[in-house]
């Protein structure tokens, strides 16, 4: 699990690397950034390297808002690689 938010940390990565458009980058950067940290924190309180937080672990756990959020968030990086 914890490769396959690699795997999107260095896809998101190169989308916002591949951006003209300063606006568009920051808002790449702003999302790998979100998701990121937000899947490290859910595994460092797994792990017990920090207390429980309560946020959902970012597309596995269940969390309704949540979600819907996330994968609208994963499409507008989507839009931006597409219209780069």
């Amino acid at each position: 699990m914890i490769a396959l938010f690699v795997a999107f940390l260095f896809a998101a990565v190169r989308i916002a690397q591949q951006c003209t458009n300063s606006f568009t980058r920051l808002v790449a950067v702003g999302i790998t950034t979100w998701i990121a940290v937000e899947a490290l924190i859910n595994i460092a309180s797994v792990r017990r390297l920090v207390g429980g937080h309560g946020n959902p672990l970012p597309f596995f756990s269940y969390g309704g808002t949540a979600l819907i959020t996330e994968l609208t968030a994963v499409g507008l990086l989507y839009n931006i690689a597409h219209d780069s």
